[in-house]
């Protein structure tokens, strides 16, 4: 067995691939490149020769991030919109030397960035049911990093992360990414958590035994959302374990499929003290669920405003919401210039999902936005009219 391990990429297509030092040439596909790791001095390199050369291998530093930008010596931001499902998984948050948590994440693939959004909240526990987000920073369009030097990593506290691309023309955000939380630095989840979803029609979770925590049981919980990364979320227990020795849970109350975000989290559980461990990690899933309890319904619904159907449209569309809660609502459109030119809702509202009809016959073609306000809560989109 040799000192070192060697990881070899064929990143397949791979476009607008300038090099440092052919700028003026595009090749496609570009090279190969390589990750290396040696067991003598427990040190990553990466390279883009092919074939490797000993001498052009480059050290990766402690703590360090190195996208395939870098490796490739592109010259600037690389594209992401070939890679699926891009947004919602980069995100990734590590130590910085000081002690500060340090985000890092990519180009949204699609979305028009003028600059990058970074919500924070905070909790002392692993898994709140509930959590309050507050906007702590931007950075500009092409800037994919965030020290924030306001939190230090202690053991005392869980901070959670998402960024969000925001175009300041529209006034408004993109989806958001994955969720991060810095207790995931120290390793400090006491269980490992996977989810199965490539064989069957029901999610299957497996989990590890426990470190160090005296487990009779295990606890599952799960959480149900129709957005991939909700403000607030509310888990319910939803299988207890007969013994220690069972690491797995078939969901058979849920059907693999498009309709909602499914979250699930597993504690151990000890009967003879009736307490629980802290939570494991938390792995979703999107999913249609044909048996639910009132309270995982009642929970599902987030505020929300949906993309106008159909869109453009010729002369009506519909325009969907959502409200968790009793709220007084303004759903109003503007055009270009920010004048309003229509008023659809602007009354008090009980909690519901809601679908609202738009009738543009005395309006001209054009850009339009419809801007939805619920409490707290306000969301623009843009729509487009064609006569």
């Amino acid at each position: 067995m040799g000192e070192e391990i060697f990881f070899d990429f064929r990143d397949g297509y791979y476009p607008d691939d300038f090099t440092i030092d052919n700028p003026l040439s595009s090749v496609i596909g570009g090279n190969d490149f390589g990750i290396k790791f040696n067991c003598s001095t427990l040190k990553f390199f990466y390279t883009n020769s092919t074939p490797y050369i000993a001498s052009e291998w480059t050290i990766i530093g402690e703590k360090e991030i190195i996208n395939m930008g870098k490796i490739k010596s592109i010259l600037y931001s690389p594209l992401t919109s070939i890679f699926p499902n891009f947004w919602k998984n980069c995100l990734i948050l590590i130590e910085s030397e000081t002690n500060h948590p340090r985000l890092v994440w990519g180009k949204h693939p699609t979305f028009e960035a003028t600059d990058y959004r970074i919500y924070r909240a905070i909790s002392n526990t692993s898994a709140p049911t509930k959590l309050n987000y507050i906007l702590i920073d931007s950075t500009s369009s092409n800037v994919f990093e965030y020290f924030d030097e306001g939190i230090q990593l202690t053991d005392n506290q869980y901070v959670f992360y998402y960024v969000a691309a925001y175009n300041s023309l529209l006034n408004q955000n993109s989806e958001l990414t994955n969720l991060v939380c810095t207790k995931e630095i120290s390793n400090s989840r006491n269980a490992t958590l996977l989810l199965e979803t490539t064989t069957g029609i029901n999610p299957h979770l497996y989990w590890g035994r426990h470190p160090t925590y005296s487990t009779t049981n295990y606890k599952v919980c799960r959480a149900i959302s129709h957005v991939p990364n909700p403000r607030s979320i509310t888990y319910n227990l939803i299988h207890t374990t007969t013994t220690a020795e069972e690491h797995s849970y078939l969901d058979e109350d849920l059907r693999l499929g498009d309709t909602d975000f499914v979250f699930y989290q597993v504690k151990a559980f000890d009967s003879n003290t009736n307490s629980t461990s802290e939570s494991s990690n938390v792995v979703t899933t999107i999913a249609a669920m044909y048996k639910s309890s009132t309270e995982e319904i009642r929970n599902r619904i987030e505020y929300s405003l949906a993309q106008n159907q159909p869109n453009p449209f010729n002369p009506t569309t519909s325009i969907k919401y959502s409200l968790p809660e009793q709220q007084f609502v303004s759903l109003k459109i503007f055009d270009i210039l920010g004048k309003e030119v229509a008023t659809l809702v602007n009354e008090i509202k009980p909690a519901g999902n809601y679908e609202v009809n738009f009738d543009a016959s005395n309006l001209s073609s054009g850009v339009y936005f419809y801007q939805l306000r619920a409490g707290n809560f306000t969301e623009m989109k843009k729509m487009i009219l064609i006569k």
